[in-house]
Protein backbone atom coordinates (compact mmCIF):
# COMPACT_ATOMS: atom_id res chain seq x y z
CA UNK A 1 0.00 0.00 0.00
CA UNK A 2 1.33 3.16 -1.38
CA UNK A 3 2.00 5.72 2.14
CA UNK A 4 -0.39 8.50 2.47
CA UNK A 5 0.29 12.00 2.99
CA UNK A 6 0.35 13.63 6.18
CA UNK A 7 -2.62 15.44 5.32
CA UNK A 8 -4.88 12.34 4.87
CA UNK A 9 -3.66 10.83 7.83
CA UNK A 10 -3.85 13.83 10.02
CA UNK A 11 -8.16 14.19 8.68
CA UNK A 12 -8.13 10.65 9.75
CA UNK A 13 -7.20 10.91 12.67
CA UNK A 14 -8.80 14.29 13.60
CA UNK A 15 -11.85 13.75 12.38
CA UNK A 16 -11.90 10.31 14.70
CA UNK A 17 -11.24 12.98 17.94
CA UNK A 18 -13.49 14.92 17.09
CA UNK A 19 -16.18 12.77 16.51
CA UNK A 20 -15.38 11.38 20.06
CA UNK A 21 -15.49 15.21 21.26
CA UNK A 22 -19.27 15.55 19.93
CA UNK A 23 -20.67 11.88 21.87
CA UNK A 24 -21.37 11.03 18.11
CA UNK A 25 -20.79 7.21 18.20
CA UNK A 26 -22.14 6.37 14.67
CA UNK A 27 -19.28 8.92 13.49
CA UNK A 28 -16.91 7.19 15.80
CA UNK A 29 -17.80 4.15 13.77
CA UNK A 30 -17.36 5.22 10.57
CA UNK A 31 -13.41 5.99 11.06
CA UNK A 32 -13.12 2.16 11.57
CA UNK A 33 -12.90 -0.63 9.26
CA UNK A 34 -15.22 -2.84 9.69
CA UNK A 35 -13.37 -5.62 11.37
CA UNK A 36 -11.11 -2.88 13.66
CA UNK A 37 -9.66 -3.89 16.64
CA UNK A 38 -9.93 -1.46 19.67
CA UNK A 39 -7.96 -1.85 23.30
CA UNK A 40 -7.21 0.42 26.11
CA UNK A 41 -4.21 -0.97 26.89
CA UNK A 42 -4.24 -2.64 31.02
CA UNK A 43 -8.11 -1.68 31.00
CA UNK A 44 -10.72 -4.66 32.09
CA UNK A 45 -12.03 -5.01 28.52
CA UNK A 46 -9.03 -6.00 26.88
CA UNK A 47 -9.13 -6.05 23.02
CA UNK A 48 -12.55 -5.48 21.05
CA UNK A 49 -12.95 -6.66 17.92
CA UNK A 50 -15.30 -5.73 15.50
CA UNK A 51 -17.89 -2.66 15.04
CA UNK A 52 -20.54 -3.79 17.57
CA UNK A 53 -17.99 -4.37 19.70
CA UNK A 54 -16.92 -0.82 19.59
CA UNK A 55 -20.14 0.39 19.53
CA UNK A 56 -21.05 -0.75 23.01
CA UNK A 57 -17.80 0.22 24.17
CA UNK A 58 -18.26 4.05 23.57
CA UNK A 59 -22.09 3.86 24.45
CA UNK A 60 -20.54 3.33 27.98
CA UNK A 61 -17.63 5.79 27.82
CA UNK A 62 -19.53 8.67 26.18
CA UNK A 63 -22.26 9.32 29.33
CA UNK A 64 -19.25 9.34 31.76
CA UNK A 65 -16.37 11.15 30.27
CA UNK A 66 -17.32 14.36 29.34
CA UNK A 67 -14.18 16.31 27.54
CA UNK A 68 -13.26 20.07 27.74
CA UNK A 69 -10.87 20.21 25.48
CA UNK A 70 -7.72 18.43 24.53
CA UNK A 71 -4.27 19.70 23.69
CA UNK A 72 -1.84 18.27 21.43
CA UNK A 73 1.65 17.70 22.42
CA UNK A 74 2.88 15.70 19.45
CA UNK A 75 2.28 13.04 16.22
CA UNK A 76 4.64 10.83 14.56
CA UNK A 77 4.14 9.15 11.31
CA UNK A 78 4.72 5.86 9.46
CA UNK A 79 3.72 4.50 6.46
CA UNK A 80 0.67 3.06 7.97
CA UNK A 81 0.57 4.09 11.38
CA UNK A 82 0.18 7.33 13.44
CA UNK A 83 1.11 7.62 17.07
CA UNK A 84 -0.58 10.99 18.44
CA UNK A 85 0.31 11.82 22.38
CA UNK A 86 -2.43 14.47 23.58
CA UNK A 87 -3.57 15.69 27.08
CA UNK A 88 -7.45 15.53 27.88
CA UNK A 89 -8.98 17.49 30.45
CA UNK A 90 -12.39 17.23 31.41
CA UNK A 91 -15.08 15.57 34.02
CA UNK A 92 -15.54 11.84 34.98
CA UNK A 93 -18.97 11.13 35.85
CA UNK A 94 -18.63 7.82 36.90
CA UNK A 95 -15.27 5.94 36.57
CA UNK A 96 -16.69 2.33 36.15
CA UNK A 97 -15.95 1.75 32.92
CA UNK A 98 -11.80 1.65 33.92
CA UNK A 99 -13.05 -0.33 37.64
CA UNK A 100 -13.32 2.95 39.30
CA UNK A 101 -17.30 2.97 40.11
CA UNK A 102 -18.77 5.82 41.54
CA UNK A 103 -15.84 8.47 41.40
CA UNK A 104 -15.76 11.36 39.87
CA UNK A 105 -14.46 14.55 39.07
CA UNK A 106 -12.34 17.00 37.43
CA UNK A 107 -9.37 14.73 35.69
CA UNK A 108 -6.00 15.81 33.23
CA UNK A 109 -5.55 12.70 31.49
CA UNK A 110 -2.27 12.48 29.35
CA UNK A 111 -3.38 10.13 26.16
CA UNK A 112 -0.79 7.91 24.24
CA UNK A 113 -2.69 6.32 20.97
CA UNK A 114 -1.19 4.37 17.90
CA UNK A 115 -3.39 4.19 15.25
CA UNK A 116 -3.20 1.24 12.69
CA UNK A 117 -4.34 2.63 9.12
CA UNK A 118 -6.05 0.65 5.92
CA UNK A 119 -8.17 2.28 3.51
CA UNK A 120 -8.12 5.25 4.54
CA UNK A 121 -10.00 4.16 7.93
CA UNK A 122 -8.53 2.88 11.41
CA UNK A 123 -8.01 -0.77 11.35
CA UNK A 124 -6.62 -1.30 14.92
CA UNK A 125 -6.45 1.91 17.60
CA UNK A 126 -4.64 1.16 20.85
CA UNK A 127 -4.66 3.59 24.20
CA UNK A 128 -2.38 4.00 26.91
CA UNK A 129 -2.69 6.42 29.85
CA UNK A 130 -1.45 6.27 33.54
CA UNK A 131 -4.54 4.31 35.71
CA UNK A 132 -3.20 4.95 38.82
CA UNK A 133 -2.84 8.72 38.44
CA UNK A 134 -6.98 9.18 37.32
CA UNK A 135 -7.43 6.66 39.75
CA UNK A 136 -5.17 9.53 42.26
CA UNK A 137 -7.06 12.43 40.97
CA UNK A 138 -10.22 10.73 41.19
CA UNK A 139 -9.95 9.86 44.92
CA UNK A 140 -9.79 6.22 44.22
CA UNK A 141 -6.95 4.83 46.85
CA UNK A 142 -7.59 4.37 50.61
CA UNK A 143 -4.51 4.93 51.84
CA UNK A 144 -0.96 4.48 51.02
CA UNK A 145 -1.33 3.97 47.26
CA UNK A 146 -4.02 0.92 47.91
CA UNK A 147 -6.76 0.95 45.39
CA UNK A 148 -10.11 0.70 46.28
CA UNK A 149 -10.79 -2.98 44.44
CA UNK A 150 -7.33 -4.70 45.39
CA UNK A 151 -6.66 -6.98 48.35
CA UNK A 152 -4.58 -6.24 50.71
CA UNK A 153 -3.84 -9.60 50.73
CA UNK A 154 -1.13 -10.62 48.36
CA UNK A 155 -1.92 -13.30 46.14
CA UNK A 156 0.35 -15.70 47.33
CA UNK A 157 -1.19 -15.88 50.78
CA UNK A 158 -4.87 -16.09 49.33
CA UNK A 159 -3.69 -19.82 47.96
CA UNK A 160 -4.06 -22.46 50.88
CA UNK A 161 -2.20 -26.45 50.25
CA UNK A 162 -3.93 -29.13 52.05
CA UNK A 163 -1.37 -31.58 53.86
CA UNK A 164 -1.43 -33.79 51.01
CA UNK A 165 -0.52 -31.48 48.12
CA UNK A 166 2.00 -29.85 50.48
CA UNK A 167 3.63 -32.92 50.65
CA UNK A 168 3.47 -33.23 46.90
CA UNK A 169 5.18 -30.19 46.93
CA UNK A 170 7.70 -30.52 49.20
CA UNK A 171 8.53 -33.80 47.82
CA UNK A 172 10.91 -32.87 45.36
CA UNK A 173 9.84 -35.12 42.30
CA UNK A 174 8.86 -34.55 38.83
CA UNK A 175 5.26 -34.15 40.33
CA UNK A 176 6.46 -31.24 42.48
CA UNK A 177 7.28 -29.52 39.48
CA UNK A 178 4.46 -29.59 37.50
CA UNK A 179 2.58 -28.47 40.79
CA UNK A 180 4.79 -25.61 41.09
CA UNK A 181 3.83 -24.55 37.77
CA UNK A 182 0.25 -24.73 38.29
CA UNK A 183 0.89 -22.66 42.09
CA UNK A 184 2.70 -20.11 40.19
CA UNK A 185 -0.02 -20.06 37.44
CA UNK A 186 -2.72 -19.31 40.07
CA UNK A 187 -0.76 -16.39 41.92
CA UNK A 188 -0.54 -14.90 38.77
CA UNK A 189 -4.29 -14.66 37.72
CA UNK A 190 -5.51 -13.50 40.84
CA UNK A 191 -2.44 -10.84 40.99
CA UNK A 192 -3.88 -7.06 40.51
CA UNK A 193 -1.88 -7.08 37.69
CA UNK A 194 -2.57 -8.83 35.26
CA UNK A 195 0.95 -8.18 32.92
CA UNK A 196 1.91 -11.76 34.94
CA UNK A 197 -0.32 -13.96 32.87
CA UNK A 198 1.57 -13.25 30.12
CA UNK A 199 4.78 -14.94 32.22
CA UNK A 200 2.81 -18.04 32.81
CA UNK A 201 0.50 -18.28 29.66
CA UNK A 202 1.56 -20.01 26.50
CA UNK A 203 0.85 -17.89 23.33
CA UNK A 204 -1.02 -19.75 21.35
CA UNK A 205 -2.97 -21.24 24.99
CA UNK A 206 -6.41 -22.19 24.33
CA UNK A 207 -8.96 -22.16 27.60
CA UNK A 208 -11.99 -24.48 26.52
CA UNK A 209 -14.21 -23.80 29.22
CA UNK A 210 -14.04 -19.95 28.59
CA UNK A 211 -14.23 -20.29 24.58
CA UNK A 212 -17.74 -22.53 25.47
CA UNK A 213 -19.68 -19.89 27.16
CA UNK A 214 -18.47 -16.81 24.47
CA UNK A 215 -14.70 -15.44 25.54
CA UNK A 216 -12.71 -15.19 22.82
CA UNK A 217 -9.99 -17.63 22.04
CA UNK A 218 -6.37 -17.98 23.61
CA UNK A 219 -4.40 -15.66 26.06
CA UNK A 220 -6.54 -12.59 25.48
CA UNK A 221 -9.80 -13.79 26.24
CA UNK A 222 -8.83 -15.40 29.15
CA UNK A 223 -6.95 -11.85 30.25
CA UNK A 224 -10.78 -10.41 29.85
CA UNK A 225 -11.89 -13.04 32.37
CA UNK A 226 -9.72 -12.83 34.76
CA UNK A 227 -9.62 -8.77 35.02
CA UNK A 228 -13.18 -8.95 35.14
CA UNK A 229 -13.18 -11.34 38.24
CA UNK A 230 -10.89 -9.81 39.70
CA UNK A 231 -11.94 -6.64 39.11
CA UNK A 232 -15.33 -7.98 40.92
CA UNK A 233 -14.13 -10.30 43.98
CA UNK A 234 -10.69 -8.64 44.87
CA UNK A 235 -10.09 -11.21 47.67
CA UNK A 236 -10.43 -14.24 46.06
CA UNK A 237 -8.96 -17.14 48.71
CA UNK A 238 -8.63 -20.68 46.50
CA UNK A 239 -7.99 -23.68 48.50
CA UNK A 240 -6.21 -26.57 46.71
CA UNK A 241 -7.97 -29.81 48.39
CA UNK A 242 -6.45 -32.34 45.84
CA UNK A 243 -4.37 -32.72 42.82
CA UNK A 244 -3.74 -35.69 40.17
CA UNK A 245 -1.31 -35.98 37.26
CA UNK A 246 -1.84 -37.44 34.08
CA UNK A 247 1.43 -37.97 32.72
CA UNK A 248 3.94 -35.35 32.78
CA UNK A 249 2.18 -32.14 31.67
CA UNK A 250 -1.54 -32.61 33.05
CA UNK A 251 -2.50 -31.92 36.27
CA UNK A 252 -5.98 -32.08 37.60
CA UNK A 253 -7.07 -30.01 40.92
CA UNK A 254 -10.21 -30.09 43.10
CA UNK A 255 -10.44 -26.24 44.69
CA UNK A 256 -12.23 -24.52 46.89
CA UNK A 257 -12.89 -21.29 46.23
CA UNK A 258 -14.43 -18.81 48.33
CA UNK A 259 -14.65 -14.58 47.81
CA UNK A 260 -16.71 -11.40 48.38
CA UNK A 261 -18.21 -9.55 45.87
CA UNK A 262 -17.22 -5.97 46.62
CA UNK A 263 -15.78 -4.31 43.58
CA UNK A 264 -17.50 -4.28 40.22
CA UNK A 265 -20.49 -5.79 38.26
CA UNK A 266 -20.01 -9.44 37.20
CA UNK A 267 -22.04 -11.69 34.95
CA UNK A 268 -24.33 -8.63 35.23
CA UNK A 269 -25.12 -8.34 39.01
CA UNK A 270 -23.72 -5.45 40.98
CA UNK A 271 -21.87 -5.61 44.45
CA UNK A 272 -23.65 -5.68 46.98
CA UNK A 273 -21.01 -7.46 49.30
CA UNK A 274 -22.35 -10.98 49.15
CA UNK A 275 -19.99 -13.52 49.93
CA UNK A 276 -19.85 -16.75 47.51
CA UNK A 277 -18.31 -20.13 47.77
CA UNK A 278 -17.91 -23.10 44.87
CA UNK A 279 -15.73 -25.78 43.80
CA UNK A 280 -13.77 -25.90 40.69
CA UNK A 281 -12.31 -28.86 38.63
CA UNK A 282 -9.46 -27.97 37.41
CA UNK A 283 -7.76 -29.45 34.38
CA UNK A 284 -4.12 -27.62 33.17
CA UNK A 285 -1.81 -28.91 30.24
CA UNK A 286 1.89 -27.35 30.75
CA UNK A 287 4.40 -26.88 27.99
CA UNK A 288 7.51 -25.18 29.50
CA UNK A 289 6.71 -24.13 32.34
CA UNK A 290 3.28 -22.56 31.33
CA UNK A 291 -0.36 -23.26 30.78
CA UNK A 292 -0.82 -24.10 27.20
CA UNK A 293 -4.56 -25.98 27.62
CA UNK A 294 -6.97 -25.80 30.34
CA UNK A 295 -10.35 -27.05 30.75
CA UNK A 296 -11.93 -26.25 34.37
CA UNK A 297 -14.89 -27.33 35.63
CA UNK A 298 -17.54 -24.92 37.71
CA UNK A 299 -21.06 -24.71 37.85
CA UNK A 300 -21.29 -20.92 36.92
CA UNK A 301 -25.38 -20.91 37.25
CA UNK A 302 -25.29 -21.50 40.97
CA UNK A 303 -22.00 -18.84 41.30
CA UNK A 304 -24.80 -16.68 40.13
CA UNK A 305 -27.62 -17.64 42.52
CA UNK A 306 -25.50 -16.84 45.45
CA UNK A 307 -24.48 -13.28 43.74
CA UNK A 308 -27.91 -12.46 43.32
CA UNK A 309 -28.86 -14.13 47.01
CA UNK A 310 -29.48 -12.43 50.33
CA UNK A 311 -26.30 -10.62 51.52
CA UNK A 312 -24.78 -12.85 54.63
Amino acid sequence: MAAMSRESVDKIVNDHFMYEATDDIEGVLRTFTDDAEHEVVGGPDGPLRGKPALCRFYGRLFPDFKGERVEPVMRLYGDDFVIDETVWFGHVVDGRIFRLGGRSGKARIRMLHVFKLRDGLIAKENLWFDFDDLARQLGAHQGAGEDKFMSATPAPQRIELSPAVRAILEADAPKSQLLRHFLRFTEAIIAPDPAGIDRVVSPDARFHELEAIGYPRGPEGFKVFRRQVNAAVPDEHISVINVRFAGDDIIEADLDISATHTGEEFMGIPAKGRKIRFEVHARGRFVDGKMAERWDQADFADIKRQLSGPTR
